[in-house]
């Protein structure tokens, strides 16, 4: 069992406090991965240098992106935030472009089916796009979120 804790953001949460909170997490060399969370909408332009730290300190770089936004939501987290892993990913699907920049650079896929359904991104599950990753080779896991 390989055990890497993961430090949390909240897109809705004031940056300022976000990195003071960062700041005083890396004190303590625990955290090895960090994630963004909440509204897709508010992008992740703000998050550039704590994951430019973060990445320093080589920690494994994640968000959420692409179960609500869609395919250039994708790529402005990965751009910014030079992401190691997707959780959700869903529109990713939408381009076949991005999906070989995913395969080229070895970005990860954590799908969510469940969330999916429930949240009514899929219809269900016999429709969910998972099949459609694996099928080109893209590197995904399935999850549990929700």
């Amino acid at each position: 069992i390989e055990f890497l804790p993961e430090l949390v953001l909240n897109r809705c949460d004031d940056i300022t406090q976000l990195e003071e909170e960062f700041e005083e997490a890396c004190k303590f060399d625990f955290f090895k991965s960090i994630d963004i969370i909440g509204d897709e909408s508010l992008g992740t332009e703000k998050f550039k240098e704590i994951y430019k730290k973060a990445d320093q300190l080589g920690w494994i770089l994640k968000a959420h992106v692409g179960e609500f936004g869609g395919v250039e939501s994708i790529k402005e987290a990965i751009n910014n935030l030079n992401l190691d892993v997707i959780n959700h990913g869903l529109a990713a699907i939408e381009s076949k472009e991005l999906m070989q920049y995913l395969e080229k650079n070895e970005i990860k896929i954590n799908i969510c089916p469940t969330s999916n359904v429930l949240l009514a991104r899929v219809k269900d599950y016999g429709e969910h796009p998972i099949k459609r990753f694996i099928k080109e080779g893209r590197i995904c896991s399935i999850n549990t979120d929700d």
